[in-house]
């Protein structure tokens, strides 16, 4: 005769399962999502890396209610699960292909990461040298051949 706790214990390895399932099809969309991710980064399309952040966003929150739900079952597993064997193997398997697909998106997003360095320092240059030659071109020069910039010029004027 099965215990009511052992009947409990069975009717959340199902649970377990269909949770890790969702989970690692989460980190799935995740990981497509970084990946068009990079290539919109890579081709500096703006509206798609807004849709595409606020698509992180929503899987972040699926797997955040997964790993909440998960844990909430873990600890309603009272007995080990070497008591049920079969059990314990599917979650494994199904724990380590999360793990891999989790460490994927890691890399992804790591990646994802550097091109955007990579931009803002493009940028920062480009402001630089922006900058720098919007002086040279304000710059002009006084009476006495002395270099006087463009507020300098102003305030000869108003003079």
């Amino acid at each position: 005769m099965m215990t009511v706790q052992a009947q409990a214990n069975d009717q959340i390895t199902p649970k377990l399962v269909m949770i890790l399932n969702e989970e690692y099809e989460a980190f799935d969309q995740m990981f497509n999502v970084l990946e068009k991710e990079r290539m919109a980064l890579e081709t500096q399309k703006i509206e798609q890396i807004i849709q595409l952040s606020q698509q992180k966003q929503l899987i972040t929150e699926t797997l955040e209610n997964c790993a909440q739900r998960r844990s909430k079952l873990m600890n309603q597993l009272s007995s080990n699960l070497e008591d049920h064997k079969d059990g314990a193997d599917i979650l494994e398997k199904l724990w380590q292909k999360i793990l891999e697909k989790a460490k994927m998106c890691k890399n992804s997003n790591l990646i994802n990461g550097k091109i955007i360095s990579i931009s803002q320092s493009s940028i920062q240059r480009s402001m630089r040298l922006l900058k720098s030659q919007s002086k040279d071109q304000g710059m002009t020069y006084g009476s006495k051949g002395e270099a006087l910039t463009h507020s300098n010029v102003l305030r000869a004027v108003k003079a």
